[in-house]
């Protein structure tokens, strides 16, 4: 094996270990719902190096979503990572007008919740931010990792580079 492809087979595995602290990271915060920005993750190599890569927005899972113009669908959004949260109670709206020839139930009571919640969920972030965002909160999900696998690299490498030359010398002497 050559000493390019033993820094690239390092570099390799420590991203493997990086995207899985991330991940870990993720589910022990409980920044994880829907799942989409863990199955986001993915690494890519090419010749020079690896690279891994999350969905368009994935740092607003650390820093939080400011306040302004929201997407058409957002409010779709956060009724389908309301029913993902774990242990997120939405008290369902009864009618107060019975069914009839005339009236017919649109949505279930469970659904009239879920619809007040994620419209009102959707109105405070538009004009708000999220409350990480809104109150200067972060969460420690991937810089901390990436910081330490960074250390870890240089580490190996070095170790590695350092043993090549001390065998490469030994040869030649």
């Amino acid at each position: 094996m050559t000493l390019l492809d033993l820094l690239k087979k390092i570099i390799n595995e420590e991203f493997v270990i990086l995207k899985e602290t991330i991940i870990n990271n993720i589910i022990s915060q409980g920044a994880n719902a829907s799942g989409r920005t863990i199955d986001s993750l993915e690494i890519q190599e090419f010749e020079n190096g690896v690279q891994l890569l999350g969905r368009a927005y994935f740092s607003t899972i650390t820093t939080g979503r400011k306040a302004g113009k929201i997407p058409y669908n957002f409010i779709d959004k956060i009724k389908e990572w309301a029913q993902n949260k774990q242990g997120l109670q939405i008290d369902p709206i009864p009618y107060k007008r019975q069914e009839s020839e005339n009236f017919k139930y649109r949505f279930t009571p469970q659904e009239r919740g879920l619809n007040k919640f994620a419209g009102a969920v959707a109105y405070s972030i538009e004009k708000h931010g999220s409350f990480l965002k809104k109150y200067g909160y972060e969460i420690e999900i991937y810089q901390k990792a990436i910081n330490e696998t960074i250390e870890r690299i240089k580490n190996r490498v070095i170790t590695e580079i350092r043993q090549f030359i001390i065998n490469d010398l030994n040869t030649i002497i």
